[in-house]
């Protein structure tokens, strides 16, 4: 029975969804197909290439007596196969053989190579291997070929040797001709460094006897011949040294040939040596200073060959410390010591066998407020040189006196002292006020009152602690008053008279007629009245003033003596008593 069926919409979407799967797959399939057919056919491409470039090869390659030289380098590789060339030029992505060009394939790069040759016995083979490298390839190609061939044998002509002069002697290798083309020429001077020559001689220096090895290959073959050098080697010495005052440094000089290998040293005249080995220098320590050795050396080279060289040497002496002392209380004695202290020497001093003080300065200054003793010492580790000294420190006094100088508004006191250690502070006082210090023996006191009586002190203190004192009454001085003169009769002129002083020790002015206040600068003023008046001078220090007034009276003087006292009303008989009328209604109003 025929079972007809519908599809649910569930159905539907799963037969959807598988169908995209698969397409999808197809897809990536036919990607992945088409990436193998690029690489497979890159591949193709190089393997037809290099069946060319091997065929060409094994052309240039005979079966017998075969001959390759190559030279491989990071920008250049080429060989000589039988005279034929072979290369391969990396920057060109190219091999050439025997002049043909051989591209890599399109897209196909050199990313590098090695180019090996070599023979044992006659099996030989050429190895060539390139790294290519494509956009086509999924991986890097390696390409790499083998070429074996058998080589016949072939004689080297060896090198030969001549020898010239004495010390130094110079061999002569002489090579077959072709060194640097045809053959490989080496040479190699007491097992050292292999060198390669490139002309038919090479000229090899000895200063010692030895031996000389040299090599002629044609790659494949080579011929080594060796030869014995004896050259004599004597030993010129001489020597030289420096000296301390607790050791003695020698260094010998020696010229030989042959390579010094052992140096010896004494210093008592050969009854004891050290050796130094190969050093040349050597220092001996822990000596007397001021001691005379016998110093003596002795070399001995590579060829056997022994000098000797000897010299009478004095160690140094340790200079003593010295002393000097300035001042009385306290007295400072300073300490001098040689150059060297904290380096070359120790340095010491002892106060009054107190504790030692270490010095690392060429002088040290110690205070002494009594009498005592220093006892300072040099070390140059192994010898010491010391000396004592004996500090005598006077009796100590004080005493102080007190001057002064003072004007209207200021006392500055001078304080004068006798002390044998020196003065350590000053200190002012006045009218019993709290006391200042003031640094330095002067003292000024401000803002006084001029005229007035003061009473002042010092109190001076010493480096050892005593105190002093002394009094003085000082009265501060008066400012003077200006004064006034005047001239004329009309205008009248007032000249007023200042102290010294005015513009810088005082401020001086005047005012007219209550007026603006005048400055003056200078010792008198002019002021001018064409009619009564009034004046006040002043004077000031900064911190009091003085002040002087003066009234200025001008009477009118009648010239024409005619009168009419027609129109005055008057009680007057002549015109000055008119004139004088007049003045007295002027005062009186």
């Amino acid at each position: 029975m025929k079972n007809n069926k519908g599809f649910t919409v569930v159905e539907l979407l799963v037969s959807f969804a598988l169908t995209m799967i698969i397409a999808v797959f197809l897809f990536e399939v036919l990607i992945e197909v088409k990436d193998i057919f690029a690489d497979a056919s890159t591949r193709t491409a190089i393997q037809e290439k290099a069946s060319i470039i091997s065929k060409n090869i094994n052309n240039i390659l005979a079966v017998n007596d075969n001959r390759i030289t190559c030279n491989n380098s990071t920008s250049l590789g080429n060989c000589q196969i039988n005279g034929k060339s072979f290369r391969i030029e990396k920057e060109n992505n190219q091999i050439i053989v025997d002049g043909q060009k051989f591209d890599m394939p399109e897209t196909v790069s050199i990313k590098n190579y090695s180019i090996q040759n070599s023979c044992d016995g006659n099996n030989c083979y050429l190895h060539i291997n390139m790294t290519l490298d494509s956009s086509n390839l999924t991986k890097e190609y390696d390409y790499d070929v083998t070429y074996y061939f058998t080589a016949n044998p072939t004689e080297v002509p060896g090198p030969t040797f001549s020898e010239r002069g004495t010390n130094p002697k110079i061999v002569t290798i002489t090579y077959p001709d072709g060194c640097g083309d045809k053959y490989i020429c080496t040479y190699k001077k007491d097992d050292g460094e292999t060198i390669t020559v490139n002309d038919k001689t090479a000229d090899v220096e000895f200063t010692n006897s030895g031996n000389i090895v040299a090599t002629v290959s044609d790659g494949r073959n080579s011929t080594t011949n060796s030869y014995h050098v004896e050259v004599a080697s004597p030993i010129t010495l001489t020597l030289s040294t420096t000296n301390t005052t607790s050791s003695i440094t020698v260094t010998a000089n020696a010229t030989s040939a042959s390579p010094i290998n052992k140096y010896e040293f004494s210093k008592d005249g050969g009854k004891t040596w050290v050796n130094a080995g190969t050093n040349n220098t050597y220092t001996f320590t822990n000596l007397t200073q001021g001691t005379e050795y016998h110093i003596m050396v002795r070399a001995t080279n590579d060829s056997g060959a022994e000098a000797t060289n000897e010299k009478q040497v004095t160690t140094g002496i340790i200079p003593k410390p010295t002393f000097s002392e300035t001042g009385n209380v306290p007295k400072t004695v300073t300490i001098t010591y040689p150059d060297g202290c904290g380096d070359k020497y120790t340095c010491t001093y002892q106060k009054d066998n107190g504790s030692v003080i270490t010095v690392t300065s060429e002088t040290a200054n110690i205070e002494f407020i009594e009498s005592g003793s220093l006892v300072a010492n040099v070390s140059d580790g192994t010898n010491t040189a010391s000396d004592t000294y004996n500090v005598n420190v006077a009796q100590d006094n004080l005493s102080v006196t007190l001057s002064d100088t003072h004007s209207t508004n200021s006392i500055t006191a001078i304080a004068n002292v006798t002390s044998v250690s020196k003065v350590t502070k000053y200190e002012y006082s006045i009218n019993n006020g709290n006391w200042v210090e003031g640094g330095i023996n002067t003292y000024t006191f401000t803002n006084l009152t001029q005229g007035t009586e003061y009473t002042i002190m010092v109190r001076v203190t010493n480096s050892t602690g005593k105190t002093a004192t002394a009094t003085k009454q000082v009265t501060t001085s008066s400012i003077p008053k200006p004064t006034f003169k005047e001239d004329g009769i009309w205008p009248k002129t007032i000249t007023i008279t200042y102290p010294d002083g005015c513009g810088s020790t005082y401020t001086c002015n005047y005012i007219k007629d209550d007026g603006t206040a005048v400055n003056v600068t200078t010792k008198t003023a002019d002021v001018s009245f064409d009619y009564h008046g009034n004046i006040v001078a002043n004077v000031s220090d900064g911190t009091n003033q003085i002040s002087s007034s003066y009234t200025v009276t001008i009477k009118l003087r009648a010239i024409d003596l005619e009168y009419d006292n027609t129109n005055t009303g008057m009680d007057c008989v002549d015109a000055q008593c008119a004139i004088d009328t007049i003045d007295e209604m002027f005062e009186n109003s």
